[in-house]
């Protein structure tokens, strides 16, 4: 059965990009919606893209800026504060507060922080959807959960380290099986003795 395609956003910290007229932000904006932002000395790349699981997209995502000379460094999580929530979900910084102290929650309560710091920091991905399931304001797009981006940065940085001799082969198997985690494309991927199998498997996808 074939799996349902959904659209992800992630937010990439990046380099390779000089400034908001780079050429390379155009090329990316042809197969995917995107945002530069710049903070603190951070390029923060936000992007959508589908597959169907949020670990397929993020690849995917990956493959297209370094396909156009952007290099991704790690994820970004998207972490908000009591101030930040009520600006993006439209409400009084009070009714945060209420929120969060567990009053006016009805029988969902609140998402716990990820993070202690400045009063509290949430996850946006997990503040989203109890927004959605309380019918408040809220984000459309699917976000990726913490062990999502964290399967990501390993990914990630295990593309820095001396590679196996099927490693280019992975790409092939992100697309082919898009719902796997990273466990289980690493699995198929080490079972792919060469070329030739990622050739077959691809002319049966086709």
């Amino acid at each position: 059965m074939t799996q349902a395609v959904e659209d992800f956003e992630f937010m990439f910290v990046v380099e390779g990009i000089v400034d908001a007229f780079d050429p390379k932000i155009e090329l990316v904006e042809a197969r995917l919606d995107c945002i530069v932002q710049r903070h603190s000395g951070l390029t923060l790349m936000t992007v959508t893209a589908a597959a169907a699981s949020a670990f397929a997209a993020g690849v995917h995502a990956v493959q297209v800026l370094e396909s156009v000379g952007i290099t991704v460094l790690r994820t970004y999580a998207d972490l908000v504060t009591r101030q930040d929530i009520a600006d993006r979900a439209e409400v009084t910084r009070q009714a945060v507060g209420n929120w969060v102290r567990g009053e006016r929650c009805g029988t969902q309560p609140f998402p716990v922080p990820t993070n202690l710091a400045a009063g509290g920091l949430w996850l946006w991905r997990d503040v989203n959807e109890w927004l959605a399931s309380r019918g408040l304001r809220h984000d459309s797009t699917n976000k990726p959960v913490l062990e999502t981006l964290a399967q990501l940065d390993a990914w990630l940085s295990g593309r820095t380290s001396p590679k196996p001799a099927n490693f280019g082969q992975r790409v092939y198997v992100a697309e082919l099986a898009p719902g796997l985690d990273l466990a289980g494309f690493n699995r198929v991927a080490d079972g792919l003795e060469d070329q030739a199998i990622v050739a077959s498997m691809t002319k049966r996808g086709a």
